[in-house]
């Protein structure tokens, strides 16, 4: 097999040969290894892709070093057959501006979508696109095919841009459009932030590039030998680079959840990579061994008739089960918020509220385990209420008997759920027999450390804050709140950022350098928010006060949420005046009436999301704005988003319209204990005026939880935990 390596790379007719084998009939196929990251954070060989993927929901994030260029790069795969990758270039041999302290940084977006799978005599094939839109200076698209032989795999595939500017075949797309045959520029950055689709597969020619890498079954390592399809001769900037020798050598190694690699490329460099990688999809964190545990239910069956002891000992009944509830529920960090009884049809009817569990099943769960164990005898089903302050989320009617059953192992999980009821919110008056376990008003507070961040400023990657949160909320009734933090420096690095705004629209983002200095120590925020369930299905808030770190005003927003269905639909309106940099109580001259029209839609099998607005920005500028995410059944949510405006691109100044990526992370993947909160990386390339929306109090899509998106029945594994 070293020969057939080794002729595989030696002339034209080799890379016929290499082509026999990676479309070799196979009569085997064999399990996929863990796959390895190349140098530009994409599942590849070294500089070159493969059509490889990892695992569905895989995240993972890192650096390279291949002079002259430094890579940081984040890469995540919502879906089996798809790889979006962000990646932040450095070109040390590239000065930024007119400062020759400074390197040229550059920010672009991969993408690799699986076209087919390996199956018998068929091999796994890609199409990807790197660097897409934007300058576009180490932009190529290809189209590759993998197929696994034994320890081996092979990987043949044709690229154009820099990935074919090797130049051996002309360009196939030409001799069906001409245009793909016309000069493709590679030396000069196009537009920033731009997608410049029409230069995708131009050029005269294209190359072969390929390799294969041996990796044993199980072995946590692999060596790899590739040759590329690009020159070196068209870099960016005319920085044109010497090959000595044109197959590159490397080896990789994962270790737990961090990929190494270290590769020998052009004859003269060596070059080597590290990534940390997590599944989003598969993890969940460690075992909540610091839960309180669920209540337990004895096997012994209750009788269904009342038991006969009166109205009287009905009456204390019912009272000390209330009481015996409220401590098993506070016990699991719940707040019992009212009961109701209904005597003739044996049912009890329990409304909660609890902020540690986020999954709405094992929260309903552990509730109904409580009522199962402490109800009196006459009571054969519950009506479990969870409510958010004024607002219900859900409805759930469960028959004690199946709650005992599966609490004691009886029956599984699905028995379960055929013998529950999902219901709609009501908005109608509790008017519940005990209606009085959460006093108004009432005050809550908490403090700890936060990171407050501006990642890929021209100037530097990233600038951070470690700060001293204090938050509190003083709830005035169920439906009227008022909330606040401030911001305490312990450490920042703010005072290197240096760039100054050249906007022609209002300065109503730009300027973030400014907050960042002068607001290390600020006051966060301080608002009140009214909300209640206007009728059924459809819910209000009127919000004013201090919003966020650059605005504060008044604000009212309307949603109608239809019970079970995948969408949603939404106004809100707001009148905002930008606050001073160092964000305590003035405020500056700019004020400006925004608003937006939303719609939200689920499309639940492929567990996404896409939210649509259209309206009115900060800077005056009408527009829409497009999110889409994914979530995974870790929680996880990785999502995109982009809005455009009708501010030109010149306009707008560099990036053309506004647009970035988000990863939103649940923290009880990090820690011993559920935590309902969650914490979200947000990345836009650039802060710029166009585009801008402010945040405006309590989002009522929030405040209403997810199960109108979400089938409760995803849920019921947990259900009993």
């Amino acid at each position: 097999m070293v020969n057939v390596i080794r002729l595989a790379f030696s002339g034209p007719r080799a890379w016929a040969g290499a082509a026999v084998l990676v479309l070799w009939p196979a009569t085997v196929v064999w399990p996929q290894p863990p796959q390895f990251t190349n140098d530009f954070g994409n599942i590849g060989l070294m500089q070159t892709p493969t059509a490889r993927l990892a695992g569905e929901g895989e995240l993972r994030m890192g650096y390279s070093r291949a002079l002259p260029y430094d890579f940081i790069f984040m890469s995540a795969q919502p879906y089996d057959w798809m790889e979006a990758t962000f990646r932040y270039s450095e070109f040390n041999n590239q000065p930024y501006g007119s400062n020759p302290d400074e390197d040229y940084l550059d920010k672009s977006f991969d993408f690799k979508f699986r076209l087919s799978r390996e199956d018998g005599l068929m091999p796994e094939v890609a199409l990807g696109f790197q660097d897409i839109g934007g300058t576009g200076l180490l932009s190529g698209e290809y189209l590759v095919a993998s197929k696994r032989w034994g320890d081996f795999d092979f990987s043949l595939g044709l690229g154009w841009g820099r990935l074919g500017s090797r130049g051996k075949f002309g360009n196939p797309l030409g001799e069906v459009l001409s245009r793909f045959k016309e000069p493709r520029p590679t030396d000069e950055p196009g537009t920033p932030g731009s997608f410049s689709l029409s230069r995708l597969f131009t050029g005269r020619d294209t190359a072969l590039f390929g390799g294969v890498r041996w990796q044993p079954e199980g072995a946590p390592y692999a060596i790899t030998i590739e040759r590329e399809g690009n020159d070196y001769k068209s870099e960016p900037f005319g920085n044109d680079l010497e090959v000595h020798f044109p197959v590159n050598l490397g080896v990789s190694y994962r270790l737990a959840s961090m990929d190494l690699g270290l590769s020998y490329e052009r004859g003269d460099q060596v070059t080597f990579h590290w990534a940390l990688a997590t599944n989003l999809e598969q993890e969940h964190g460690p075992d909540k061994v610091f839960d309180p545990p669920p209540t337990p239910v004895s096997p012994q069956r209750y009788v269904t008739q009342t038991d006969g002891a009166g109205e009287t000992g009905a009456a204390e009944a019912e009272a000390q089960f209330v009481e015996d509830l409220r401590q098993a529920l506070a016990r699991q960090a719940f707040t019992l918020v009212a009961v109701d009884f209904q005597r003739t049809r044996g049912q009890a009817t329990i409304w909660f509220r609890q902020g540690r569990f986020r999954n709405p099943a094992q929260a309903a769960g552990r509730v109904a385990r409580s009522a199962a164990s402490l109800a009196p005898q006459g009571y054969q089903s519950f009506t479990l209420v969870a409510s958010n302050d004024s607002i219900e989320e859900y409805r759930i009617t469960m028959e004690r008997a199946a709650i005992r059953a599966a609490a004691n192992a009886e029956i599984g999980v699905n028995e379960l759920s055929d013998a529950s009821h999902l219901e709609p919110p009501s908005v109608s008056p509790r008017n519940a027999d005990y209606d009085d376990f959460v006093p108004y008003p009432n005050f809550d507070w908490g403090m700890g450390p936060k990171v407050r961040q501006n990642v890929g400023d021209p100037n530097g990657f990233y600038y951070g804050q470690l700060w001293w949160s204090v938050t509190g909320e003083w709830e005035l009734t169920d439906r009227l709140s008022i909330n606040g933090g401030v911001g305490f420096n312990i450490f920042n690095n703010f005072d290197d950022l240096e760039r100054v705004s050249d906007s022609e629209l209002p300065h109503v983002r730009s300027d973030v350098k400014d907050y960042l200095q002068e607001g290390k120590n600020n006051l966060v925020r301080l608002e009140a928010n009214y909300i209640w369930p206007i009728a059924a299905q459809w819910y209000g808030r009127v919000s004013a006060g201090i919003f966020e770190e650059m605005y504060g005003g008044v604000a009212a927003e309307v949603l109608y949420r239809p019970f079970g269905q995948p969408w949603a639909a939404g106004v809100n309106i707001n009148r905002v005046r930008q606050r001073d940099y160092d964000q305590r109580l003035a405020f500056r001259d700019y004020e400006v009436t925004t608003g937006h029209a939303t719609l939200y839609y689920q499309y639940r099998p492929m567990k996404m999301r896409v939210i649509t607005s259209v309206g009115r920005y900060l800077a005056g500028d009408y527009g829409a704005t497009l999110d889409v995410s994914r979530e995974f059944s870790s929680g996880a949510r990785v999502g995109v988003f982009a809005t455009k405006t009708d501010v030109s691109a010149e306009e707008f100044g560099e990036g053309s319209f506004d647009k970035g990526f988000y990863i939103t992370m649940p923290l009880d993947m990090f820690f011993p204990r559920s935590v309902k909160r969650t914490t979200t990386f947000f990345f836009r390339p650039l802060t710029r005026d166009g585009g801008q929306k402010v945040d405006d109090g309590r989002s009522l899509y929030g405040e209403t939880g997810d199960n109108s998106f979400y089938d409760f029945a995803d849920g019921w594994p947990q259900v009993m935990k």
